[in-house]
């Protein structure tokens, strides 16, 4: 099975991400994601210092293809969960979100990095169960 099947049928069907993506922990380096949806070196590196020191991304935020999300929980060291804030007055800031992203989740395995995103429709509690059972297998298999 290819990266981006897993991507495809695991992230997206199975677990219900509209946007998902796969890096390697090394480096950043993209494995699979769905069309339009991609993590940038400056973005990687804050996301996998955030790890390992969650004040990191409490004090800039998560940044996924150019749009800041809010940094809600980082759990154990291995799961991080954000979530987006819409420009206003008092915070004109951020980017448009055109693909309406709500909620960004990242797990790390022993090589790779997993961010998935859903939408107001998607639910949050089968996603993350989802993305810790896939990231689970990865571990398993050495991934």
């Amino acid at each position: 099975m290819s990266w981006q099947s897993y991507v495809d049928d695991r992230l997206v069907k199975g677990c219900g991400f509209v946007k998902a993506t796969i890096l390697s922990l090394a480096d950043g380096g993209n494995w699979a994601s769905t069309p339009g949806f991609s993590v940038l070196p400056n973005e990687f590196a804050i996301i996998k210092e955030g790890f390992d020191n969650p004040g990191v991304l409490f004090e800039k935020g998560l940044h996924i293809n150019g749009i800041k999300f809010l940094v809600n929980k980082v759990e154990d060291g291995n799961f991080i969960l954000a979530k987006y804030k819409a420009p206003t007055e008092d915070n004109p800031l951020n980017n448009p979100n055109p693909d309406s992203l709500e909620t960004v989740m990242c797990m790390k395995s022993n090589l790779a990095i997993v961010v998935g995103a859903i939408n107001a429709s998607g639910t949050a509690g089968v996603a993350r169960n989802g993305l810790a059972v896939f990231v689970d297998q990865l571990k398993a298999s050495n991934f």
